[in-house]
């Protein structure tokens, strides 16, 4: 699945989904995502003025809920 973000940026996932209980793993991954709207973010704490980068990543996870309720997730290889 891919979901397309704003100035062209795309979120893909790629894996399983079980719902009962809670469990999933699989691949995201980010390309293009523009880091500029973090700027009034950055300026909180670092004396910027301006700030233009793109973030690409890509990680395993996995999701799943134990037999009390409690979620745990684990993020694997993030490149």
């Amino acid at each position: 699945m891919e979901i397309r973000l704003a100035d062209d940026a795309a979120l893909r996932w790629q894996g399983v989904l079980n719902l009962q209980p809670l469990q999933s793993d699989g691949t995201l991954t980010l390309d293009d995502l523009e880091l500029s709207p973090l700027l009034p973010y950055l300026r909180a704490n670092f004396p910027i003025d301006a700030f233009e980068a793109t973030l690409d990543a890509r990680m395993q996870y996995t999701v799943s809920e134990g037999a009390d309720g409690i979620f745990t997730a684990r993020l694997d290889g993030l490149e």
